[in-house]
C-alpha cells in the first residue's frame, strides 16, 4: 500500500462484495429521491444532513435498510448521500431506476438509531 497524506480528516466509501453472492452499486444522491424496497441499502451522509423515512441523519453518519423496506430521502439543505445497493445472486431484478427514483415502492418502515461510521 501507498502511504497517503491529506491535511485534516479523510473519509473513504467502499463497497467490498465477495462476487459469488452478490453484486452492488454506490450511487451519490443529491436530491430527494423514494428508493425501493429491493436489496439491502447502506446510506452514508457525506456532506449535510437528510431525512430517511422521517429520521434525520448527520454528516459522517450512516443507516442501513433491509432487503424488503423502501426508503424516502428528503434533504432540507444542500448535502450529499452515498448509497450502497446490495443485491443477493439469487434476486438479482435490480428496480428500475427512473429520474424520480427506483418505481417500487412499499410500507414505509421503522428505522433504528443511525450508526456512526
Amino acid at each position: 500500500a501507498d502511504a497517503t497524506r491529506c491535511r485534516g480528516r479523510c473519509t473513504d466509501f467502499n463497497l467490498m462484495l465477495r462476487k459469488s453472492r452478490c453484486e452492488g452499486r454506490i450511487l451519490a444522491l443529491t436530491e430527494d429521491t423514494e428508493l425501493g424496497s429491493e436489496g439491502v441499502k447502506i446510506l452514508y451522509c457525506a456532506q449535510g444532513s437528510v431525512t430517511v423515512n422521517g429520521l434525520s441523519i448527520s454528516e459522517g453518519s450512516a443507516v442501513r435498510l433491509e432487503d424488503g423496506e423502501s426508503g424516502s430521502l428528503r434533504f432540507p439543505s444542500p448535502g450529499v448521500v452515498a448509497a450502497a445497493v446490495i443485491f443477493e445472486k439469487k434476486n438479482l431484478t435490480q428496480p428500475r431506476v427512473t429520474q424520480d427514483g427506483p418505481t417500487s415502492a412499499g410500507p414505509l418502515p421503522v428505522l433504528g438509531s443511525p450508526c456512526h461510521v
